[in-house]
């Protein structure tokens, strides 16, 4: 008898925690992307002249990708993970125009956690300019369009 009653306690008191918990983390997730969505709105209300420059757009949607991340099902495939594979990869296209359009100064001091990568873009400013010094970049957006456009094309075709 006690057993029984200790075992409905011990369920009554996990199932409200359980509760509990998915209300806080809905919570952290509309705080986090409300907070999200709102900086780069907020940068293009005081700064207007913000919508011309590459990196505010770039960071604009790595932004955006951010705030979208906790609401996606990371289980399967599915349309809303392509769709914010799609905005990264807008992000990391935003991010190679800047390099190729000259906004970043070749060659340059390397430190810190990027060293490798940093040097790297130096070799290619060194053997082709700006435009090859942003192919990492253009490259790594490029397939994560085409395959976010794929999942995108079979989670829409598994409908």
């Amino acid at each position: 008898m006690a057993w029984a009653l200790r075992h409905a306690v011990v369920s009554r008191l996990a199932r409200t925690l359980g509760v509990m918990f998915n209300q806080l983390w809905l919570a952290f997730k509309l705080l986090l992307s409300t907070t999200l969505v709102a900086a780069p709105i907020t940068l293009l209300v005081v700064a207007p002249q913000a919508l011309s420059d590459p990196v505010f757009i770039g960071i604009s949607a790595m932004l955006l990708f951010f705030a979208a991340l906790p609401w996606l099902n990371f289980t399967a495939p599915n349309r809303g993970l392509a769709l914010a594979g799609i905005v990264f990869s807008l992000g990391a296209s935003f991010l190679a125009a800047r390099t190729a359009l000259g906004s970043v100064q070749f060659p340059r001091q390397c430190s810190g956690r990027g060293v490798v990568y940093c040097e790297i873009e130096n070799l290619l400013f060194a053997v082709g300019g700006e435009y090859l010094a942003a192919a990492p970049f253009a490259l790594f957006a490029a397939l994560l369009f085409a395959g976010s456009i794929r999942m995108l094309t079979n989670a829409n075709r598994e409908r």
